[in-house]
């Protein structure tokens, strides 16, 4: 949505969302236009008011981009850094929010450095895919880190080689004799002594 601010896009396809679930992901990217016109704070508020009501599904959301057709210190861009601290700070207790900064670089946008170009639009695809994987993951409860390729690394040889020495340790553990058995072997090994025989005078030989 061209020029749309967080207002218009959170208001949306509400029956569409309110339809999905835990195995599906919302992506919103806006607030460009909410900083640039000094309207961070009615942006979040839209923001938080659309997250809260979607609890029954995934949400990504986009930071907001670095303005390449202005200075680096100029306000907007700093507005744009405030933007996305606020994104974390606010949203980092919502276990279904994701937030994705977009680290893209001066080459990834037109000559004149607003819009992206197709190199930098192949980019933001690809974090999503990048997020979305790392919530399927999450899911099921593995830790998987993924390459730079985006493909998820194989944690299993690890995962095998510490259960093998958990089995390991449990067997030896399970195995072992404590000190107390061998000192009762050893004691039990000696020879009885045989009873002693009370003669029928015993006590007469008392008196």
């Amino acid at each position: 949505m061209s020029a749309a601010g967080l207002a218009h896009i959170t208001t949306v396809a509400h029956e569409e969302i309110s339809n999905l679930t835990s195995d599906d992901a919302v992506i919103v990217w806006g607030g460009s236009n909410d900083v640039s016109k000094n309207e961070t704070f009615h942006g979040l508020k839209h923001l938080q008011n659309f997250i809260n009501h979607r609890s029954n599904t995934n949400i990504l959301e986009l930071a907001a981009p670095h303005r390449h057709d202005l200075q680096e210190t100029s306000c907007i861009n700093k507005e744009a850094e405030v933007f996305s601290r606020k994104l974390h700070k606010i949203f980092k207790a919502k276990d279904n929010v994701t937030i994705i900064d977009i680290n893209l670089h001066r080459h990834d946008f037109t000559q004149h450095g607003l819009r992206l170009n197709s190199v930098g639009k192949e980019k933001i695809p690809e974090m999503i895919t990048e997020n979305i994987k790392q919530l399927r993951v999450k899911k099921k409860g593995i830790l998987i880190t993924i390459d730079e390729e985006g493909n998820p690394k194989d944690v299993w040889p690890k995962l095998h080689e510490t259960i093998t020495h958990a089995e390991i340790n449990k067997n030896s553990t399970g195995d072992a004799v404590p000190d107390e058995c061998h000192h009762l072997s050893r004691t039990l090994r000696r020879p009885k002594r045989p009873p002693v025989t009370r003669h029928n005078n015993f006590y007469g030989k008392l008196v």
